[in-house]
């Protein structure tokens, strides 16, 4: 803080006097996004700085980012959408939220930016009614009533307890997605513009065209864009949108988001709205109902494609003193069919942090096409890698870590606290009675997801949702590293993850693929078979228990699985 106290005060030589410029487009309470520039040197990204709650430490963010709010902009590359160090109470907006531009070139002076003149204010979580903070020793964690009983905060105590790590924005957070075959005929098409279906999608057109003039709340669904001809010949015959239920549902065109229906504390049911905002017990359940994410926007809140909300789920948290796990149930209550997709059970959208680790081919790896992890520091941050598990040699873990490097070659800065991590590892059950095609994606987000530095890890499922077929799947978050020793455990965090739970690790019995040995998808008397060639022929992949070695325990784990 004294540092940018100094910088405010201007005390250096006059190369041009302009002081740099910048606009509030919105101010939420968890992101200020505008934009702003120093007409000194106008293609050279200015930096943010913003503070929240009187709070000494605040985060630098650029302004080097899509502008998509028209005149507004002093430029399309001036944009800033700047997330806090935590989400505030609704009290403190736009009250204590301070944003000041700093001067880049030439002898302008820093700036502190008109709260007044923000286009938009407002209160999206209400944190004060609709989060629940549960706080433990090595963590802190915050779970939305609002939205679907999503994860909205997490704080790694051990290292910063004052820096969220997850991306608050009810479109991102710690989540479950369910997709469709944008390209499955599903049926008639449901309430769209005019007719015929041409018509229908150039009209569709117009208003995504109004909705991104407008600057209203965000971007549409993807596959909007192929259901209109665009000049690559070809047109989608409807234009009915994506099916999409998401756990947190939409805050666009339906600003409750997901419909929490009942909530158990430690088994006890309750009413949801008597959870206390700060909850000390060891568990939560939610009954969610969730909704299709994007709605096209309408001023009375119009509802339109409620056929699409037929997914539900029950969401339990169990709160250790050094991790968190959540089991998911979720089903399908209609039997119309939308295609097979890749889905995110569930997907974490993160924040201030920038590089993946993890485990390939019993391997572990760091950023793109598996690298060492000899020098992490050396490398750039993970970008759009897809690391396939579908074998006992992959890890289920992700570690994230932060980074203390400058400006990269994808225009990446330091991150907020460079030493801050999380790890997060999933577990699927086999859907159908068999193990669906899965991989661990990791996509580091510079700006793509609408705040600096994030990046998004996801448990990706392929199948189709289908009535009387539930999901069930578990993720953990640790404020660990794979590398570190857990208290009271003599194994590894990692290990531990790949290692059966009566081993003394954390995966269960029903984890899919990891017994699968001969890869057809089954976990059956062949396997046991192809085990016990890898067990006679001492290989390692005949090492269930994770200890480094073949003998009699593996062999007794190969006759409990079977």
């Amino acid at each position: 803080m004294l540092f940018f106290l100094f910088l405010l005060s201007g005390n250096y030589s006059k190369i041009e006097a302009a002081n740099p410029q910048g606009r509030i487009y919105g101010i939420d309470d968890y992101i200020i996004t505008g934009s702003a520039w120093d007409p000194d040197c106008s293609g050279t990204p200015v930096e943010v700085h913003v503070y929240v709650d009187n709070e000494p430490q605040g985060v630098v963010c650029h302004a080097a980012y899509d502008c998509p709010w028209g005149e507004f902009c002093f430029s399309p590359k001036t944009g800033f959408w700047c997330a806090y160090r935590h989400p505030v109470n609704a009290s403190s907006v736009p009250t204590n939220i301070n944003i000041a531009v700093i001067n880049k070139c030439g002898s302008g002076e820093n700036i502190w930016l008109d709260k007044s003149q923000a286009v938009t204010v407002r209160a999206v979580h209400d944190r004060e009614k609709n989060t629940i903070l549960v706080d433990k020793p090595a963590y802190k964690i915050g779970i939305s009533k609002r939205f679907g009983a999503s994860v909205v905060e997490f704080y790694n105590k051990r290292v910063d307890q004052t820096l969220n790590l997850v991306q608050s924005d009810p479109g991102a957070a710690l989540q479950v997605a369910i997709f469709g075959d944008p390209w499955h005929l599903v049926g008639s098409s449901p309430n769209c513009f005019g007719n015929p279906p041409e018509k229908k999608c150039n009209e569709f057109e117009k208003k995504v065209e109004a909705y991104f003039a407008g600057g209203v709340c965000g971007y549409p669904n993807n596959v909007e864009f192929f259901r209109y001809d665009w000049g690559w010949g070809f047109a989608h015959p409807y234009c009915d949108l994506r099916y999409n239920p998401t756990q947190a549902g939409s805050h666009c065109g339906h600003p409750n988001g997901s419909e929490i229906r009942h909530c158990w504390a430690d088994g006890v049911k309750i009413n949801c709205a008597n959870l206390p905002a700060n909850f000390t017990g060891k568990q939560l359940k939610f009954d969610v109902h969730f909704k299709n994410f994007f709605y096209p926007f309408s001023a009375d809140n119009n509802y339109s494609y409620r056929d699409f909300d037929d997914v539900y789920g029950i969401i339990t948290y169990n709160f250790e003193n050094d991790y968190v796990q959540i089991d998911y149930d979720i089903w399908k209550a209609r039997d119309t069919k939308y295609g097979a997709a890749w889905s995110s059970l569930p997907v974490a959208f993160l924040l201030q942090l920038s590089k993946a680790v993890y485990k390939k081919d019993g391997q572990i790896c760091v950023g793109y096409n598996c690298k060492s992890v000899d020098n992490i520091n050396s490398y750039e941050p993970t970008w759009g890698d897809n690391i396939c598990i579908n074998n006992r040699a992959d890890g289920r873990w992700v570690t994230v870590l932060g980074s203390s490097e400058g400006v990269n070659s994808l225009g990446v800065r330091k991150t907020a606290t460079p030493s801050d991590f999380l790890t997060l590892a999933f577990y699927n059950q086999p859907i159908k009675g068999s193990c669906s095609p899965r991989n661990i994606q990791v996509n580091f987000l510079p700006n793509g997801g609408g705040v600096q530095n994030g990046i998004a890890v996801q448990n990706g499922l392929y199948f189709e949702a289908e009535l009387y077929h539930n999901m069930k799947f578990r993720s953990l978050i640790f404020p660990y590293k794979n590398d570190e020793i857990l208290p009271g455990k003599n194994k590894n965090l990692g290990e531990l993850v790949d290692s059966y739970a009566f081993a003394g690790g954390f995966m269960p019995e029903w984890e899919c693929n990891m017994a699968d040995f001969n890869n057809d998808g089954k976990t059956d008397g062949q396997d046991v078979k192809a085990l016990l060639q890898d067990y006679k022929s001492n290989k390692l992949a005949a090492d269930l228990s994770a200890d480094g070695l073949v003998n009699g325990l593996d062999f007794g784990f190969i006759i409990k699985l079977y």
